[in-house]
């Protein structure tokens, strides 16, 4: 008898509840280059971008660190554009459970989500969110552009 297949969920970006802005993040690894390039994405509840950033990082991270890293960024960003009511939203979800139970661990990636959640109590109003890569392809696309960026660009 045929194994019945299952069916994929399509996993799409969600916009934020009116008045918020959702950040999306994402990090890469250009192995090769010996570098690591970040992405982040700010857009409304329409979907609109508000503004984007990709840099290149002249250093090898691993995952969970450019992953880390670019939590951060994407919070630095936020707080630079003023923003007040935000979703920070990744595809990795070490990360965002670290953001979320407010614990750093002892991980070596540890002192930059310390470094993150300080930077969340400048928030009103800030949550988190984890999605799959599929809802996140233009905060990856963007860290995967990084690798041809000699500086940051907004």
């Amino acid at each position: 008898a045929p194994v019945p297949s299952r069916t994929k969920r399509k996993v799409r970006w969600k916009p934020p509840d009116p008045g918020s802005y959702k950040i999306n993040f994402d990090g890469a690894i250009f192995a090769g280059e010996k570098c690591s390039g970040l992405g982040v994405m700010v857009q409304d509840k329409e979907g609109l971008v508000i503004a984007a950033m990709a840099t290149r990082v002249p250093q090898l991270l691993q995952a969970i660190e450019i992953e880390a890293l670019a939590a951060n960024k994407a919070l630095e960003f936020a707080q630079e554009m003023d923003l007040t009511d935000v979703v920070l939203e990744g595809d990795s979800s070490l990360v965002m459970a670290a953001l979320n139970s407010k614990n750093p661990g002892l991980a070596p990636y540890g002192l930059l989500i310390q470094d993150s959640l300080s930077l969340s109590s400048a928030f009103p109003k800030l949550s988190y969110s984890h999605t799959k890569r599929e809802g996140n392809t233009v905060a990856h696309n963007l860290a995967q552009l990084a690798i041809n960026l000699p500086n940051c660009v907004i």
